[in-house]
């Protein structure tokens, strides 16, 4: 569900990792670079570069680099065993149960626990909106983050709606996002629209596993088109301010 924007060209900034100043590894690497010149695109093959001209060398060290091996498989709870653990809990929170399972599992050492931080951070926006455990677990699967606002206001708006049984329509839809949208004329503007492209993307992952609580989606794919032009839009506008400047 990403964007498919139209770019020629990825500038590595730094090839550090933040917070502990490792490389970036190069499955990494690999994935930003793809990101210049994609079938489909203005542009069929793309450059890839680094800000300071010592970087270079590193980079395409990086990048020769073969991948390393996936050793271990990631485990996260399934529905089946969360609901296991609230039939002896039945007084346990969703986050609760998250907790619980997270401290009493163990693997052998093929596998290993997958992070639950992201799926407790959205269980957490919606605790109060009474939901059967099956829904509330499929809408704290839903691949966004917390932290960002409109995404997250929009999420829970959804969840609300669902949970007195009204179907989550293109009409209504439309009105949370106060659809249309203006074309970006700053930055921040260009961040929100992100965000909101992030809350349709959450409307069509949940239209697939919930469909006749989220009916729309072929309504509100075509928005995800449009909304994936105006932004290719508004960063060639940027592109072009940059350019008149300098």
């Amino acid at each position: 569900m990403g964007l498919n924007l139209n770019i020629r060209r990825v500038i590595f900034n730094s090839l550090i990792k933040p917070p502990h100043g490792e490389l970036i590894p190069t499955y990494a690497a690999l994935q930003i670079a793809g990101r210049a010149g994609r079938y489909g695109t203005a542009y069929s093959q793309g450059i890839v570069t680094t800000l300071r001209n010592e970087d270079i060398k590193l980079l395409h060290s990086i990048l020769s680099k073969p991948v390393d091996e996936i050793d271990k498989a990631g485990i996260a709870p399934t529905f089946e065993q969360i609901e296991t653990f609230a039939y002896h809990l039945p007084t346990a929170s969703f986050v609760n149960l998250l907790d619980i399972f997270v401290s009493v599992c163990s693997v052998s050492d093929d596998f290993f626990i997958c992070s639950v931080q992201q799926i407790r951070e959205l269980a957490e926006l919606i605790d109060s909106i009474r939901l059967s455990l099956k829904e509330r677990y499929t809408f704290c699967l839903v691949p966004i983050k917390s932290e960002r606002k409109v995404t997250a206001t929009v999420f829970v708006k959804m969840v609300r709606r669902h949970s007195t049984g009204q179907p989550i329509t293109y009409d209504w839809f439309c009105s949370i996002l106060n659809w249309p949208l203006e074309p970006a004329k700053k930055i921040v503007d260009l961040m929100h629209l992100e965000q909101v492209y992030d809350a349709i993307g959450a409307y069509l992952w949940l239209s697939l596993r919930m469909p006749e609580a989220f009916p729309d989606e072929i309504l509100v794919r075509q928005m995800e088109k449009d909304l994936d032009e105006l932004i290719q839009e508004g960063v060639d506008r940027f592109l072009v301010t940059k350019d008149d400047e300098t």
